[in-house]
């Protein structure tokens, strides 16, 4: 989480240090307030550049600028600026904060008054953004850069729609429409991203793959500007859903189609051994599963090269699927959960901790059709109605608050986060 750990003998040395220098201590900060995150907290101040700020968090309330090497967990951020994200805490366990400065290499001043907060889990509260003027279908992120000491996630929101709609935006709620190349009027349904230089803003080599009816698929950089990648057909299927393993996109959709690109440029068609129509797609570190039509679903090993087909016994049209690898939200330290959570009709939803092998099913209490699932530190899964409902697990969900919205389409998780679309451009974000 790019902060610097300091063991007490360190960090008194460290004190030491500091007092050596020429200059001389700087009052106590001020304006000092935190915002929090998923995992997440900004400290902000009123930050004067001449001065030199240390940053001091620990999970004891007893925290102070004079004590904080008493404390094991203190973690010390030196040469702090306003704001400073702090990233990587688990939901719900309160974390302590104060700050000091120094002028010219001087002792540290006064510290400020000790500040408390508490990380919470993403999708509990929903801001409805205006309508865009499309029907929309699909929604992914390509992230650029990751939680740092000096700035919070970043990256490119996109969503489409039928008759080659493009939306794009750097924050989940301001989308600006973008123009699909000149001749291409397919209906996109869904886009996912890959970004092989993360935390390299000005060269993140970002791919962005959106796809749709008659196997068409387009391509981009930066979501503003886009490719044929695959021209439409029709006479082949439409594909539902793609999601990306590893630098290979995996596409699926009617009919059992399953093809696969490393470009969005080059696809192979693969075997998926089922004739289902396929709507959903997503992948663990070693196994993807896609599911759809009748309970159906296929499991790949081989980042989608070859697929074994199954079907989830009494289980409706499943829609979407979503997988998580940890749970952040319990206060203490992350618990690994590697469950596969998909949702269907009917407010069903089906959950397997060993990538597949076996299932179990579930009615969600108060939910209708599901229209996505996503996952940041806990699943998080909407109904058509605009619904929400929260797992940490993938067994035992509970109600959210509304999202604001109605005829969802699709939903995207990001890791810090979720966006949601739908019927007659509506959109809406959790972060």
């Amino acid at each position: 989480m790019n902060l610097r750990s300091i063991a007490p003998a360190l960090a008194a040395a460290l004190v030491v240090a500091a007092c050596g220098g020429n200059g001389e201590p700087a009052p106590a900060p001020t304006g000092v307030a935190a915002t929090v995150g998923d995992g997440i907290v900004t400290v902000s101040w009123n930050d004067d550049p001449g001065v030199q700020y240390w940053l001091f968090v620990s999970a004891n309330s007893g925290l102070t600028t004079e004590n904080f090497n008493q404390f094991p967990d203190t973690r010390v951020l030196r040469n702090a600026r306003s704001p400073t994200s702090l990233c990587g805490y688990p939901n719900g366990r309160t974390q302590y904060f104060t700050l000091n400065g120094r002028i010219d290499g001087g002792p540290g001043g006064p510290g400020s008054p000790t500040l408390a907060a508490t990380p919470r889990a993403a999708g509990a509260s929903w801001n409805a953004g205006a309508a865009l003027a499309a029907d929309l279908a699909g929604v992914g992120y390509a992230p650029l850069t990751t939680c740092t000491a000096t700035a919070l996630p970043s990256g490119i929101f996109v969503a489409v729609g039928p008759n080659a709609a493009i939306f794009s935006s750097t924050d989940g709620r301001n989308f600006t429409a973008r123009s699909a190349p000149a001749g291409f009027a397919a209906d996109l349904n869904a886009v996912a991203a890959y970004t092989a230089s993360l935390n390299n803003p000005s060269a993140p080599n970002s791919k962005i793959v959106a796809v749709g009816a008659g196997a068409s698929a387009l391509v981009s950089s930066d979501g503003v500007t886009w490719t044929v990648g695959s021209a439409y057909n029709a006479g082949s299927p439409a594909w539902r859903a793609i999601t990306v393993y590893g630098a290979t996109f995996i596409a699926v959709g009617d009919a059992g189609a399953i093809a696969t690109t490393t470009d969005g440029l080059t696809w192979t068609a693969r075997t998926s051994n089922t004739s289902a129509d396929l709507t959903g797609i997503a992948c663990s570190s070693t196994h993807c599963i896609a599911v759809g039509a009748g309970g159906a679903y296929v499991v790949s090993t081989d980042a989608g090269a070859t697929w074994t087909a199954s079907t989830i016994a009494g289980a409706p049209a499943l829609r979407k699927i979503g997988y998580g690898n940890f749970n952040n939200n319990e206060g203490s330290t992350s618990v690994a959960i590697n469950t596969f959570v998909a949702v269907g009709d009917g407010g069903v939803i089906a959950r397997s901790t060993d990538a597949g092998a076996t299932w179990t099913t579930a009615t969600v209490a108060g939910a209708g059709n599901f229209a996505g699932i996503g996952y940041t530190t806990r699943f998080v899964a909407l109904d058509t109605a605009g619904n929400a409902f929260a797992s940490v697990d993938g067994q035992s969900w509970s109600a959210l608050s509304v999202t604001g919205i109605t005829g969802v389409r699709a939903l995207t998780g990001t890791g810090f986060g979720y966006v949601a679309v739908g019927a007659g451009g509506v959109n809406a974000s959790a972060f």
